[in-house]
């Protein structure tokens, strides 16, 4: 009879709630191992990562039992209070932000971070040709002129008389109670209830002098106005008289208050709110340049657009204001600026591939590609700020924004700010599980996502947006999914490079310095260059899920020598970096150590004795989840016979056995898979079985507990493979009590094996 072998599949389902059923690695029988006598060149290899070792005072793995004991239990007490106090303290969140007060895990990474602009600028990047100043030099209303429609007449407020009268549609009017209002407001009579009931009255009766009360509120449109409320409430009135000419300055006065993040509150309005909506939906992309308006009026209409939606970004920042804006339907107005904006700049495209030879007219299409990305460019930050929950989320599939976007990207994949704030839209919404399906099932997304690698390689936060959201698409079911990441080699260069620049910064003792890689030359900070190796760290993981492509890159040089740089830094690396090299190693090694490969030319099982050097510290770490994916990683390691006399020698196999007691099922779990392959292995065997270990003690009292039926079958297996060597082991108590435990649980083929073995009823 064969004794059971153990090896970890690719997998992602690293949670360690003990309340969660743990995966169910590969548990299925392989042939014996042959029991061999370790090579010269490997036994000079483990002696020389033990010289090593001792001589830069790092922790000794040839240390004496005691030392490992002390180590491990050290481990398992601090593990065990951390489950404690994690069960107390449970989250529903997925994945979380940087905050302190979270540790990143494989199910909960962190979110890329972008620190508030607090100037709240209009654009952040230098790359427009032309693009309009928010800046004015009137202080109020008083040189405007006003242009009165159908009249067709200009007049200037200055001289317009106090007594004329005209309304809406030219007729002289009255409206006496606006009159009151106004009389009111001059002797500086409760001016906010006023001003109120003033924007009402507009609203409800169309009877009114739009001039007068124009030239009675002037006076408080001026930004050194202390007043903010007044400033707004006069603001939003102005606006709803819809006069063509001062509409500009208004918008460019409220762009101006939006930029400060104490003033967020006097906006927290709906009639405000509404009022700026509805500018954007009758000042579409479209309108801005039909052929009845001249180039002033476009320009103009232009501006207005682009400083509305500035002010709406600005606010957004604001809770409140955010979900006025989702109760408003302001996702659905910037929905159909997507849709207008696409049309426009793939007509504008098409002209200009048209008239390669006439450069006038590539030059006006050009121009206006530019004003529409610099359009756009606010509308991203604005749905940005909207994608706050899964509420909202349902509101970008209902009106087809992610779709939308991403053909977007297609189209302006050079214009940097643009693809910078589509990426942080993304990023949020590829967090909210419905959002992340249709990313999936989007044609060519993807496809899209790594082209935009390709244009942007030098610039670090577009990088890790879109690693992020590729990371996410990709987490669960990879291997099942229709679009697969074919440009492997874009993944294993972008590696290659910033895992170099890593290692520079570490040698300028994690100074920041000036990244060649980098757009700009710009200075870069470790702390840069870690978030991006965990996103592409992340991918390349969750990649190797798929059979095919994880083979290709367990056999790439560049990718291992790359993993094996980092992770010989563990002390200096971070711990979600650290994490994700393990996992992706775990993965990876699936492959490396499967005996339908030629092991020999496999980079990762070249460096296997090295690896398990390195993973025999992070036993002991205080991360339940390096330590999770440590115990993974061995147990695919474990199937090769060297390896395992390696851990013995090293004594990596008494720490695993006092890991038994682990509080956490999953680690456990994995704790008990290495141990199947060291205890099939009878020279291995003869050590695990010294009586100062008491491994079949704590092997049966871990079956009375009873935890799950995954860690009871892999005990059994255990159990199985010690019957097969050393069936004189157990003692007369062990073998009642094992029998007790049979009898009690649910019979199978293991079972019948264990009892035929040992004798038992």
């Amino acid at each position: 009879m064969r004794p059971r072998s153990f090896q970890n599949s690719p997998n992602n389902n690293n949670n360690n709630n003990s309340n969660t059923k743990p995966s169910s690695p590969n548990t299925k029988p392989s042939s014996p191992n042959t029991t061999t006598t370790i090579s010269t060149s490997l036994m000079n290899e483990m002696n020389t990562i033990n010289n090593n070792n001792n001589n830069n005072n790092t922790p000794v793995l040839r240390s004496s039992i005691q030392n490992v004991i002390a180590e491990a239990r050290n481990l398992i007490q601090n593990n065990n209070n951390e489950n404690i106090n994690s069960s107390n303290n449970t989250t529903t969140s997925t994945i979380i932000g940087n905050n302190n007060n979270y540790r990143p895990s494989i199910l909960k990474p962190s979110r890329p971070y972008t620190p508030r602009d607090p100037e709240r600028k209009l654009f952040l990047e230098n790359e427009y040709s032309s693009r309009p100043t928010s800046s004015f030099s009137i202080n109020n209303l008083s040189n405007f002129d006003i242009k009165l429609n159908p009249l067709n007449r200009r007049s200037s407020l200055s001289s317009v008389s106090s007594s004329s009268n005209y309304g809406n549609d030219g007729n002289i009017t009255e409206n006496g109670k606006v009159e009151k209002y106004l009389n009111e407001i001059n002797n500086d009579i409760d001016v906010v209830n006023n001003l109120n009931n003033i924007y009402n009255e507009i609203t409800i009766n169309g009877n009114f002098n739009k001039i007068k009360i124009i030239e009675q509120l002037s006076k408080f449109m001026d930004l050194n106005n202390k007043n903010i409320n007044i400033l707004i409430l006069t603001s939003n009135i102005i606006l709803k008289l819809n006069i063509e000419n001062i509409k500009l300055f208004t918008i460019k006065l409220l762009f101006k208050l939006s930029k400060q993040e104490k003033y967020d509150k006097y906006f927290n309005d709906e009639r405000i709110i509404i009022n700026l909506l509805n500018l954007i939906e009758n000042n579409k992309f479209g309108n801005v340049d039909t052929k009845n308006s001249n180039e002033h009026s476009k320009k103009e209409n232009w501006e207005i657009l682009l400083f509305t939606i500035g002010i709406l970004k600005n606010i957004s920042y604001d809770l409140k204001n955010q979900k006025l804006l989702i109760k408003n339907n302001c996702i659905s107005f910037l929905s159909l600026l997507l849709i207008n904006a696409l049309k426009d700049i793939k007509l504008n495209n098409s002209i200009n591939s048209n008239n390669l030879n006439n450069n006038n007219t590539t030059i006006n299409n050009l121009d206006k590609i530019n004003k529409q990305a610099q359009l756009l460019v606010q509308v991203m930050a604005t749905l940005r700020n909207l994608a706050i929950k899964s509420s909202s989320s349902n509101l970008f599939l209902e009106y087809n924004v992610i779709d939308n976007i991403h053909l977007l990207m297609n189209e302006l994949i050079l214009h940097s700010e643009f693809i910078h704030n589509t990426s942080r839209v993304l990023s949020k919404l590829s967090l909210f599980d419905n959002c992340n399906k249709e990313m999936i099932n989007i044609k060519n997304f993807k496809l899209c996502l790594m082209n935009v690698m390709k244009e942007h390689l030098n610039n670090i936060p577009i990088l890790v947006r879109i690693l992020f959201v590729l990371g996410n698409v990709t987490f669960y079911g990879y291997e099942e999914q229709e679009e697969k990441i074919k440009d492997l080699e874009l993944l294993f260069y972008l590696l290659n490079n910033y895992c170099d620049l890593y290692l520079n910064i570490m040698m300028n003792n994690n100074h920041s310095i000036n990244g060649n890689c980098v757009e700009n030359n710009q200075m870069i900070s470790k702390d840069n260059v870690d978030d991006l190796l965990i996103k592409l760290i992340r991918l390349i993981a969750n990649i190797s899920m798929d059979e095919e492509q994880g083979r290709l890159i367990a056999s790439n040089p560049t990718v291992i020598e790359s993993l094996m740089k980092l992770i010989e830094k563990q002390n200096e690396i971070s711990e979600e970096l650290l994490l994700n090299i393990l996992r992706c190693i775990t993965n990876l090694s699936f492959y490396s150590f499967n005996n339908e490969l030629n092991n020999e030319l496999n980079e990762l099982y070249k460096n296997r004795i090295k690896l398990t050097s390195i993973l025999g510290n992070l036993l002991f770490h205080e991360h339940l989840d390096i330590v999770y994916e440590t115990t993974r990683t061995f147990g695919n390691l474990s199937k090769d016979h060297f390896i395992r006399e390696y851990m013995n020698k090293s004594r990596i196999d008494e720490a695993l056995i006092i890991m038994i007691d682990h509080l956490n099922e999953d680690i456990i779990y994995s704790v008990c898979g290495i141990l199947i392959n060291l205890t099939s292995d009878k020279e291995i065997l003869l050590n695990l079985l010294n009586n100062e270990r008491n491994l079949i003690d704590k092997l049966l009292n871990l079956l009375n507990e009873n935890l799950n039926e995954n860690i009871n079958l892999i005990i059994l297996k255990i159990l199985h493979n010690i019957s097969l060597n050393q069936l004189s082991i157990y003692n007369l108590n062990q073998l009642q009590q094992l029998n007790n435990l049979l009898n009690n649980l649910e019979n199978n083929e293991i079972i019948k094996q264990l009892k035929n073995q040992l004798n038992l009823d």
